[in-house]
């Protein structure tokens, strides 16, 4: 069984009294509310699971990450377990670690803090994240979170990107701060209205 603490990653053992083995659990990181929770979600096309409680809580760390260093508050929402990686975002990057060893197998970069993530994937890996438009300048202190993208969490891409502007907001780019995946479709939310998106090509479906 594999446990996701924090940047930490745990393998619990588990035995019944019939000794079948072991039962397989997840448990996400605390990296806000749409911060990964390994492979599971809602709707066609996304990977299903149920969890059980451990028959032996006997345990030990696999291996441990590194916490980024950063000058100040840094969002890095989102983790995610598929079958071979855990993968984590980080400083403007998403980036897999073997589940078993710890080593990095990829990273993909990305123009700004990861500020968005979706706790869902669909079975095939594949997950939406948001991302400011770019990292801090002197003259702007605050780069808006206003980018979704998907991530092939199995090949280790960018498959798309892309902004959106509102009917009534000008050129100026719609401002995100959640992210979900349902099926084919990808939905950002804000304050200033929702957008979506085909998961496969980045078509907007609707926007405000």
């Amino acid at each position: 069984v594999v446990l996701i603490i924090g940047a930490a990653v745990v393998y619990t053992s588990t035995r019944g009294d019939d000794d079948k083995g072991n039962q397989a659990s997840t448990s996400g990181s605390t990296g806000g509310s749409e911060g990964g929770e390994g492979k599971g979600g809602e709707g066609d096309g996304l990977a299903g699971g149920s969890e059980k409680a451990p028959g032996s809580t006997k345990s030990k760390v696999a291996f441990q990450l590194p916490q980024p260093e950063v000058a100040s508050v840094t969002s890095v929402k989102g983790s995610w377990l598929t079958d071979k990686a855990y993968v984590k975002s980080g400083v403007s990057e998403v980036v897999a670690h073997d589940r078993d060893k710890g080593t990095k197998l990829w990273s993909v970069p990305v123009p700004g803090e990861v500020c968005g993530a979706s706790r869902h994937m669909t079975k095939d890996y594949k997950t939406a994240i948001l991302f400011k438009e770019g990292k801090p300048t002197k003259e702007k202190k605050y780069p808006a979170c206003n980018q979704v993208g998907v991530v092939d969490l199995a090949a280790g891409k960018l498959l798309w990107s892309k902004s959106v502007t509102a009917a009534t907001g000008g050129d100026r780019p719609v401002q995100f701060n959640e992210v979900t995946l349902s099926g084919t479709t990808v939905a950002a939310g804000g304050t200033s209205g929702g957008a979506a998106f085909n998961l496969t090509s980045g078509a907007e479906l609707w926007k405000p």
